[in-house]
């Protein structure tokens, strides 16, 4: 009878529905999965440009600190405590007791003791940025390291959830056709 044909059509209708939730349900994970990995994607990118700009200001203190390495280790010899202590013995037109000079002008110009200090000070903090920037630079790779797989674990859900929207699409392409031939079988079409 048609009420008992149409009875079965509505059973076999109401089994594709869990496939339909499925596809509905897969639909929406890969499209939030899409969108974590282009957010994370995008959190590498800029971790790397920040990433490259702390080379490059590293690679600038370097630069500075090496162009100051001879005099900054002049300016430690001279400035150093055992230096002044030496320097306080001097006795004016005698020779030094460590060189044999009896000409030390340092020793008469606090001036040039003030730059060689200086220089002494400029690269111990240029030592400090360096290390600093070090810090940064490895703090900031482990934060792209999280990052990509932040992408990665994404992309693996959106690759997981197309796979099953696609198996659920498949049956639901051969639950449909089966209904349309037992619709037809019917006479229902």
């Amino acid at each position: 009878s048609r009420h008992a044909g149409l009875a079965a059509l509505h059973g076999e209708i109401a089994a594709l529905l869990p496939e339909a939730r499925v596809r509905m349900a897969s639909l929406a994970e890969a499209a939030a999965a899409a969108g974590d990995a282009i957010a994370a994607g995008d959190d590498f990118e800029a971790i790397g440009a920040r990433r490259g700009d702390v080379d490059r200001r590293r690679d600038t203190a370097r630069a500075r600190r090496e162009g100051l390495a001879a005099a900054a280790d002049l300016a430690s010899a001279i400035t150093s405590a055992e230096a002044r202590q030496l320097r306080g013995r001097l006795i004016e037109g005698e020779p030094c007791p460590v060189c044999g000079s009896r000409d030390h002008p340092v020793s008469g110009d606090p001036g040039i003791v003030a730059a060689l200090e200086k220089l002494r000070s400029e690269r111990s903090g240029l030592d400090a940025e360096i290390a600093a920037l070090d810090r940064l630079a490895a703090d900031l790779d482990g934060a792209a390291a999280a990052a990509a797989a932040r992408r990665d674990a994404a992309e693996q859900r959106r690759v997981a959830a197309e796979t099953r929207r696609s198996a659920a699409e498949a049956r639901l392409g051969d639950g449909l056709a089966g209904l349309a031939t037992s619709a037809a079988a019917q006479g229902l079409t």
